[in-house]
């Protein structure tokens, strides 16, 4: 590998990796003009120094979503083999395809058959004359079988890479920018001296991808080897896990003695021959630094965030030390471990030693102060604050939270010391749902402040929430229209509002209506209701990781699964949808209201914002508006309808007020607000003071703080109780009762700025759709109360309305209100 280097530079043929790597790739290329050019864009443009350190965001977010899942197995056996694998080749598929393949099982069992294949024993490269077997025991057809699928897995790959080059975007195709296709392209179009073809990129993707070797070299010619002769053609094999074992160069060679390279100069980048993993000379391994990088940075994490052992009955001693061997040789069994956090177990250490916390309630093992939640948590943790203050601590399964109750702690929080409990903590059900890129959830980063940043200055202006002012004024027409049709029978207003608010966000977001009332439109709606009820709902697994295996046995994967590929299926056909409008070059926008939120998008997923953004952002984004915009109208204007009911002489005045202003016209449109606006305001505000629409803000803290005195450490996580800060007897006079005119010359808002009132969150985490919701509610809510007259069925009085209400992330009314219209104008 360094004197006779040039003489033993080839490989020999072997008939099952040449069918399967197209006879093109690099590592077992027969030496010559093309493994010297396709070696050379390896070196150069693919594994260079500053390519690997490019590469770094891509291996630190795959670290920690590899920490995250041995979290979640925390102190229950997990099998670590599996969890490399998927570390691995998350981190390849990113660079070397741009994005990740392997989540599904049928592309990795594609994979895990394709590296079975590429080292299988074959006789026939052995014994030539014998290699029709293969015909017998089925090798052939498996070989040919797995190549056609993945030469056709590879064709989809360069193809979703050549459309996006035609958009002229230059940013390569993936989220993690220029990858290792992108840069075979670029080859394919140039001249390199030799034939560089679709399969030539499909050939060194594969063999970069999974880091396939072998130490075989052939004989270029005979050449004088220590005093013996090599006929030409001769296959060399160099054992380098003999070497490593070498009692001539090692001392006690087969103990593990890591200690044995202090003081000493012995590395493994091929300048010393008694360690040799990655081979020397010519056929040294390109890749070493990529894949020094990934195993320092993956171990250095497991041995810092977690103490290991065996499960119960084993010592390291008995740990079996079987091989498999193939191209690589592996661990015969997987290895199976018991991770312990280390952070959290220094963390409640801490907590037992320090003693200036904030006021706790007595919690339960394992589970904390989970059962003290209930059903219904936003109340449960006001009557907790009640007994233990508005600043307490209480424990979430393994997780300390903060809870805040009052409006001066809540100013601490999202105004004084807003920079640090600005980030959200981990929540599994709607990483998966939003694929792990939307906005509210999203923790605090570059990505989440660009993001934002697109949503506040491109979707959500005042100029933009001006201009959907047609769509608003045409949706309630028509629910208004739909309401007339059961003019003094009783209907589901509340199933009323749920479909005026879908059809806005529609028309705005999407650019077109999709829950009409046919059978797609059902499908859609139900969809939708899925979705919705899934990001709400209650996961153990995010307070006690080591238990989340519940969740396959009781539907909640398989719905999470279901639910989330249904959403992306309809949201791609969306997507291609504008795609294909914005090729003609009409400028108008995909929707009849010209450009909604995914036009706005796909402009900015074509430019440079500083992070990745790619389809699975624009998705994340559109889908947060619908999850958070829907709820947020729709559960204001029918709390405000239900309280108005229960205070009948309430809703006359209001009505009066706006009847006097309107005389008699047609209906309420926006430009007419203005002069309505008082009595109106104040009805929301009361409502949305009793009846915030996220009842609780979570958020974590970033470093360690104080808070009142109190030493509150990094990573705790921040429950804002918006619920119980609008009913709190120290802002509010008689804060149980319904009563708009409390804010009569008051200065308070819902925009932010006080505390006492925060229905939409403040700060840097603050609601940024505040002016796109009240303009719905707003007009919506005038209109209902300027058309109709309203009662209960069967004369009953607004007393007697139920006001139980179920929770989520956002709490609404149990049971629709159902309700008779009278239409004023035509009674009047």
């Amino acid at each position: 590998m360094k004197t006779h280097d040039l003489i033993f530079s080839s490989r020999p043929h072997a008939s099952f990796l040449n069918r399967l790597l197209y006879g093109k790739d690099i590592a077992f290329a027969p030496y010559g003009e093309y493994w010297r050019q396709t070696r050379k864009i390896c070196v150069l443009q693919l594994l260079s120094t500053h390519k690997v350190q490019s590469y770094r965001t891509v291996r630190e977010e795959e670290t920690v979503l590899m920490i995250q899942k041995i979290s979640e197995s925390c102190s229950l056996k997990f099998d670590l083999s599996k969890m490399m694998i998927s570390f691995t080749n998350d981190i390849i598929c990113r660079v070397t395809l741009g994005r990740k393949y392997f989540g599904d099982h049928e592309s990795g069992e594609m994979v895990k058959k394709f590296v079975y294949l590429v080292g299988a024993f074959n006789v026939g490269d052995f014994i030539p004359r014998l290699s029709w077997v293969n015909n017998f025991n089925g090798l052939e057809k498996r070989v040919e079988k797995n190549f056609r699928e993945l030469d056709c897995f590879l064709d989809g790959v360069i193809e979703e890479h050549v459309c996006k080059k035609l958009r002229k975007d230059g940013s390569g195709f993936g989220e993690d920018g220029e990858d290792f296709v992108d840069v075979l392209l670029g080859v394919k179009e140039s001249s390199i001296g030799v034939p560089f073809f679709r399969d030539n990129i499909k050939a060194i993707v594969m063999v970069i991808s999974l880091s396939f070797s072998s130490y075989s070299h052939i004989c270029l010619r005979y050449c004088q080897f220590i005093s013996n002769g090599w006929p030409v053609g001769f296959p060399v094999i160099i054992n380098a896990w003999a070497i490593g074992r070498d009692p001539v160069s090692w001392e006690d060679p087969e103990e593990f003695r890591p200690k044995r390279f202090l003081n000493s100069t012995i590395d493994y980048k091929g300048y010393d021959f008694v360690l040799i993993p990655f081979r020397e000379g010519r056929r040294g391994c390109p890749g070493t630094m990529f894949a020094i990088a990934n195993v320092e940075l993956g171990l250095a994490n497991l041995l810092y965030s977690f103490d290991r052992s065996l499960p119960v009955g084993l010592t390291g001693e008995k740990l079996d030390m079987g091989e498999i061997f193939g191209v690589s040789v592996h661990k015969k069994d997987p290895l199976v471990v018991i991770a312990t956090p280390h952070l959290i177990k220094t963390y409640r250490s801490a907590l037992k030693t320090n003693l200036n916390m904030p006021p706790s309630p007595t919690r339960l093992p394992i589970i904390g102060n989970l059962h003290q939640l209930g059903t219904f948590p936003h109340r449960n943790l006001q009557n907790l604050a009640k007994k233990h203050g508005p600043l307490m601590l209480i424990h979430l399964g393994q997780y300390p939270t903060l809870i805040i109750s009052s409006a001066d702690t809540a100013r601490e929080i999202m105004k004084t010391q807003d920079h640090i409990f600005s980030s959200r903590p981990h929540i599994s059900f709607p990483e998966r749902l939003f694929y792990g890129k939307d906005i509210a959830f999203a923790p605090y980063g570059e990505y989440w402040k660009q993001a934002r940043k697109i949503c506040v200055l491109q979707l959500l202006t005042a100029h933009k929430v001006q201009s959907y002012r047609t769509v608003r004024e045409e949706e309630t027409v028509l629910m208004i229209k739909k309401i007339s049709e059961s003019c003094s029978l009783k209907f589901d207003l509340s199933k009323v509002l749920i479909s005026f608010t879908n059809d806005i966000i529609c028309r705005v977001a999407l650019g077109r209506k999709y829950f009409g009332d046919d059978e797609s439109g059902k499908r859609m709606r139900k969809m939708l209701k899925e979705f919705v009820s899934l990001a709400d709902i209650f996961n153990i697994g995010d307070f006690i990781p080591r238990i989340s295996w519940v969740n396959n046995f009781n539907g909640l994967e398989k719905r999470i699964e279901k639910c989330f590929k249904e959403v992306d299926c309809f949201l791609d056909g969306v997507i291609e949808e504008h795609i294909c409008k914005n090729l003609r070059k009409d400028g108008s926008g995909f929707g009849e209201d010209g450009e909604d939120f995914v036009d706005v998008l796909l402009g900015v997923e074509e430019s440079s914002i500083g992070v990745p953004f790619s389809r699975d952002h624009i998705k994340a984004i559109v889908m947060d508006m619908f999850e958070g915009g829907t709820d947020t109208v729709c559960i204001a204007i029918e709390w405000a309808m239900t309280e108005l009911i229960r205070h009948p002489h309430i809703m006359k005045e209001v009505q009066e007020e706006i009847r006097e202003i309107m005389k008699f016209k047609p209906k309420v449109e926006e430009s007419d607000l203005n002069k309505i606006q008082h009595s109106l305001q104040l009805v929301i505000k009361e409502t949305l003071r009793l009846h915030p629409p996220i009842s609780v803000f979570i958020r974590e803290s970033l470093e360690n703080t104080k808070i009142q005195g109190y030493n509150i450490p990094a990573k705790t996580r921040v429950i804002i109780n918006a619920w119980a800060i609008g009913r709190d007897p120290v802002s509010w006079e008689d804060p149980e009762e319904f009563r708009p005119k409390r804010f009569l010359n008051s200065t308070i808002d819902y925009k932010g700025r006080d505390f006492e009132l925060t229905p939409f969150g403040a700060g840097k985490r603050g609601c940024p759709a505040i002016m796109f919701t009240i303009a719905n509610v707003e007009l919506a809510l005038a209109n209902l109360l300027y058309q109709f007259d309203w009662t209960l069925p069967g004369g009953l009085s607004g007393e007697k309305l139920d006001m139980a209400e179920t929770f989520g992330v956002s709490v609404h009314k149990k049971d629709p209100l159902v309700l008779i219209a009278t239409p004023y104008l035509i009674k009047t």
